[in-house]
C-alpha cells in the first residue's frame, strides 16, 4: 500500500477490468475454491476472467440490454460470481436477491429492478420467480443452476429455462460472431459506471437499491486492506449472502484487487466444517455464528474430563491479559507463556474451530457481547468489530487487533483520518471524508437524475447513521446525531469517542455493521 494518504494505491481500474489484468498476469494461480461433493475443486484466475466472459456473453445472446440488470437468487457458490462478473464484462448489472425471501419479496426487488435475466439455484428459487411472473414485465429468460426436478416447469416459462451450463455453452457459441465484445465492454468501461445494486433490509419500508459504482468500491478497498491487513496471500470462506454488501467486500471487492484466494463451501449448514478444512487467515462472522463457535467450545470442554477442564481453566486465566495486547508488545515472558499454554490447548481449540490460520476475524450486523470478543482474543483468535453501510459500499470504520472491546475503530481509508483532535476537528472527517470519497451515485435508484445531480452539487450525500446509545436501564437508544460537534468532543483519557456500542442499522434502511 502506498504511505501516502492522498493516493488510491489500487490501480485505476474497474472490478471487471482488473479481472482481466489478474487473468493476464497470474493466469495460474488459484483464484476460487469450491467444494462439490466433499472434494474442493480450484479454479484458476484464467478459468474466472474467461467463465465468467461466457457466462456474459451467454446473457448478452439471451436478450440482456447493455445496462440491463440480472437477478441473482442463490446462496454462495462459484455460479454467483462468474453471474456477477460475467454481468460486468458485458456492461450488465448484477442484483442479488436473498435466497431465504419468501415469493412477495422476491418478486418486489426483481420488478423495482426491471431485471431482464433471472439467475436461480435451483427449483425452489425458480418456483418463487415462476409464482411472480405477473409482476415481471421485463423477464426474458431464467437459467438454473441446479436443474433437478425442472421437468414438470410451468408451460408459462418452460420455454425460457436454461441450465447454467447451456448458458456458459451458449455464451461460446455467441463469441463466435461477438468476438470482440468483451474487449470493447472493458475499453469503454468507466469507474463511475454503476457495478451492481444491493437492496438494503427494508427496516424502515420497502427495500432501497442502493447503486454501488466502480468508483466506490475502488474507494474503499485501500482502506479494507490496510486495516484487515489483507494481501495476495489473503484466504477467505465465503457464506454470508453474496446480496448483502459485507460479503461482497471479501469475496469480489478485496480479493479481485489484491490477487487473494476466495473457497465457497458445499451449503451454509456446513460452515464449522468447512472452516476446519480450509483453515482460512480470514474470516468473517455475525454475532450469532461467534456465539455458536463459543457455545461449542464449552460444550466440547464440559464433557471432557476434570484434566482438559483444569488445563483449559488455566490456560484462558494465564492469556487473559494478551487479549488486548498483539505479539509483538509482548514481553519474553509473555510470549513464553502464550506459547507453552498454545502447545497444551490452545492450538487445539483453534484447530477445532478451524481458526488457527486466522490473522484476522470480523464482527458486524448486530450487538456482540464483549464477553465473547474477550473470549476469542483471549484464545488467539484477533476477533475485531467492524462497522459500514450500503451506502458506503461496506466497511467504513473498523477496530484494529489491539483494541479493547466496544471501542469505536477508525475510518478505514487514510485520507479519512486526522493525525490528532484538533486536526480532526478542522477536517471533520468522521462527517464528510466517507461522503468525498465515495462520491455516492445515490440511493434509491428511481429518483430522478437531475434531482440526484443538484443533491450532489449540494455536497448532500448519504444520510448518516444513527448514535447507538444503552440506557442506565440497560435499554439501546437509537437517535441521530443533532449535535455532531458536541458529541465529538466527547472523548476519554485515551481520545477514544463515547459513542461506542453497535447500529443494527442506518436511518435510510439500509443494513449496517456495528461501531
Amino acid at each position: 500500500m502506498s504511505k501516502n494518504p492522498e493516493v488510491n494505491p489500487l490501480p485505476r481500474l474497474t472490478l471487471p477490468q482488473m479481472l482481466r489484468e489478474q487473468a493476464k498476469q497470474h493466469p495460474g494461480r488459484i483464484a476460487i475454491r469450491q467444494k462439490d461433493f466433499g472434494i474442493w475443486q480450484g479454479i484458476t484466475w484464467d478459468d474466472y476472467y474467461r467463465r465468467s466472459s461466457h457466462v456474459g456473453l451467454g446473457l448478452r445472446a439471451l436478450g440482456l440490454s447493455a445496462g440491463g440488470h440480472v437477478g441473482v437468487l442463490a446462496e454462495n457458490r462459484i455460479e454467483w460470481v462468474l453471474t456477477q462478473m460475467g454481468c460486468g464484462l458485458v456492461g450488465g448489472i448484477a442484483v442479488g436477491v436473498y435466497p431465504t425471501s419468501p415469493a412477495p419479496e422476491v418478486a418486489y426487488v426483481l420488478n423495482h429492478a426491471d431485471v431482464e435475466v433471472v439467475v436461480c439455484e435451483d427449483q425452489e428459487q425458480t418456483d418463487k420467480v415462476v409464482e411472480a411472473l405477473d409482476q415481471l414485465p421485463h423477464l426474458r429468460a431464467i437459467v438454473v443452476m441446479e436443474t433437478k426436478g425442472l421437468r414438470n416447469a410451468d408451460e408459462r416459462v418452460r420455454d425460457r429455462i436454461l441450465s447454467f451450463a447451456d448458458l456458459e455453452t451458449l455464451g461460446v457459441e455467441y463469441e463466435a460472431t461477438h468476438r470482440h465484445l468483451v474487449e470493447e465492454t472493458l475499453a469503454a468501461q468507466q469507474l463511475e459506471d454503476i457495478a451492481l445494486m444491493i437492496y438494503t433490509s427494508g427496516s424502515t419500508g420497502k427495500p432501497k437499491g442502493a447503486m454501488i459504482s466502480y468508483a466506490n468500491i475502488r474507494g474503499v478497498a485501500p482502506g479494507i486492506a490496510d486495516r484487515l491487513g489483507l494481501s495476495a496471500d489473503t484466504s477467505h470462506l465465503s457464506y454470508l449472502p453474496l446480496c448483502h454488501v459485507a460479503e461482497q467486500m471479501l469475496t469480489t471487492f478485496c480479493p479481485i484487487y489484491l490477487g487473494s484466494t476466495v473457497a465457497f463451501g458445499e451449503s451454509i449448514r456446513t460452515v464449522q466444517e468447512d472452516l476446519r478444512e480450509i483453515a482460512p487467515t480470514m474470516f468473517l462472522g455475525v454475532p450469532r455464528i461467534w456465539e455458536k463457535l463459543h457455545s461449542a467450545i464449552s460444550i466440547k470442554m464440559q464433557e471432557s474430563g476434570p484434566l482438559q477442564r483444569w488445563l483449559f481453566d488455566r490456560a484462558m486465566a494465564a492469556c487473559a491479559p494478551f487479549a488486548h495486547k498483539a505479539a509483538a508488545q509482548r514481553t519474553a515472558g509473555e510470549r513464553l507463556t502464550y506459547a507453552v499454554w498454545y502447545w497444551i490447548i490452545l492450538r487445539a481449540l483453534q484447530n477445532f474451530i478451524g481458526l488457527r490460520r486466522a490473522k484476522v476475524a470480523l464482527t458486524g450486523a448486530a450487538p456482540i457481547p464483549p464477553a465473547v470478543v474477550q473470549f476469542f482474543r483471549t484464545l488467539g483468535v484477533p476477533l475485531v468489530e467492524v462497522y459500514g453501510l450500503t451506502e458506503s459500499t461496506g466497511m467504513i470504520t473498523g477496530q484494529a487487533a489491539r483494541c479493547r472491546p466496544l471501542r469505536l475503530g477508525r475510518h478505514t481509508h487514510p485520507r479519512c483520518r486526522a493525525p490528532d483532535r484538533r486536526a480532526r476537528r478542522a477536517a471533520d472527517p468522521g462527517r464528510d471524508g466517507v461522503r468525498r470519497l465515495l462520491q455516492e451515485p445515490g440511493g434509491d435508484r428511481r429518483q430522478h437524475p437531475r434531482r440526484l445531480a443538484a443533491h450532489r452539487r449540494r455536497g448532500r450525500g448519504a444520510r448518516r447513521p444513527a448514535l447507538h446509545r444503552r440506557s442506565p436501564e440497560g435499554h439501546h437508544d437509537h437517535r441521530r446525531r443533532q449535535e455532531p460537534d458536541a458529541v465529538r468532543d466527547r472523548e476519554d483519557d485515551e481520545g477514544q469517542p463515547l459513542h461506542q456500542g453497535s447500529a443494527s442499522s442506518s436511518p435510510t434502511g439500509a443494513s449496517s455493521f456495528p461501531r
